[in-house]
C-alpha cells in the first residue's frame, strides 16, 4: 500500500514551531518582541521631556521681575507718603500744643521768671519726647521728624524768651519810673546846682540798679529821660517862685 505524504509546515514537534511570523528553534528559546529589540537604536532629542510650563516660567521671568520693582517702588512710595502725613500731623499737633502752653503762662504766671521759662523748657522737652515716641515711621521719617520738632521748640523758646525780656523791661521801667519821682520833688524843693548834681548822682545809682534788664541803648535812654525830669522839675520850680 503506497504510504500517504504528510504536510510537516504547519507543526512539527521534533524541529521548529512558527511563532508571531519568527522561526526559532524548539525547546525553551526565549520570544524577543521586535519592538523591544529596536528601542535601544532610538535616540531621544534633548529637551523633548523638558516641561512646557518650565518653558512658559522661564519666558515670563523678566516679566515677574519687573511687576516685582514696581510693586516694591510703589510700597517704598506708599509708606513715604505715610511718613509725611504722620510728620504733619505730629509737627503741627506739636506747634499748637507748645503756643497754647506759651499763652497760659504769660497770662496766669511771670515769664520774666527764669523758673517759670525753665518750666516751659522742660514742658517743650517732654512733647517733643511723646511726639517722637509715638511716630510710627522710618528711621529717616523719625529723624526729620526730630530735627522739625526741634525747630518749632526753638521758636516756641524764642518767642517765650522775647516776652520774658519784655516782661521784664517793662517791670524795670516801672521801677525806674518810680524812682524818677522822688528826684523830682527833691529837685522842685531845691533846685540848687548842689542838689541837682546830687539827684543826678541817684539817677545814676538809679539806672544802675535796673540796668541788667535792658541794652546799653536803652540805659542811655533812661539816663537821658532821668535827667530831663531832674531838669524839667527845677525849671518849673524856679518859674513859679522857688529858691
Amino acid at each position: 500500500m503506497p504510504l500517504l505524504p504528510v504536510d510537516r509546515s504547519a507543526n512539527d514537534t521534533r524541529g521548529r514551531k512558527k511563532l508571531s511570523g519568527q522561526m526559532v528553534s524548539g525547546g525553551d528559546a526565549p520570544v524577543i518582541n521586535p519592538g523591544v529589540a529596536r528601542a535601544k537604536d532610538l535616540s531621544v532629542p534633548q529637551g523633548a521631556f523638558d516641561s512646557g510650563l518650565s518653558q512658559v516660567t522661564q519666558e515670563a521671568a523678566p516679566f515677574l521681575a519687573d511687576t516685582a520693582t514696581r510693586l516694591q517702588t510703589a510700597e517704598i512710595k506708599q509708606q513715604s507718603r505715610a511718613d509725611t502725613i504722620s510728620r504733619a500731623s505730629s509737627i503741627n499737633q506739636h506747634t499748637e500744643t507748645v503756643n497754647a502752653e506759651l499763652s497760659r503762662l504769660n497770662s496766669e504766671e511771670d515769664l520774666s521768671d527764669p523758673k517759670v521759662m525753665a518750666k516751659y523748657g522742660a514742658f517743650l522737652s517732654q512733647q517733643e519726647k511723646q511726639m517722637l515716641e509715638s511716630h510710627g515711621g522710618s528711621p529717616d521719617s523719625l529723624a526729620t521728624l526730630t530735627v522739625r520738632l526741634g525747630d518749632v521748640s526753638s521758636g516756641a523758646v524764642g518767642r517765650g524768651s522775647a516776652l520774658s525780656a519784655k516782661i521784664g523791661s517793662d517791670k524795670a521801667k516801672q521801677l525806674f519810673e518810680g524812682q524818677l519821682t522822688p528826684l523830682g520833688e527833691a529837685v522842685s524843693a531845691d533846685p540848687s546846682m548842689k542838689n541837682i548834681d546830687a539827684q543826678l548822682v541817684n539817677l545814676n545809682t538809679s539806672v544802675s540798679d535796673v540796668a541788667g534788664a535792658f541794652d546799653p541803648s536803652e540805659e542811655a535812654l533812661l539816663l537821658k529821660t532821668g535827667r530831663e525830669h531832674i531838669a524839667r522839675s527845677a525849671m518849673n520850680s524856679l518859674i513859679n517862685g522857688g529858691n
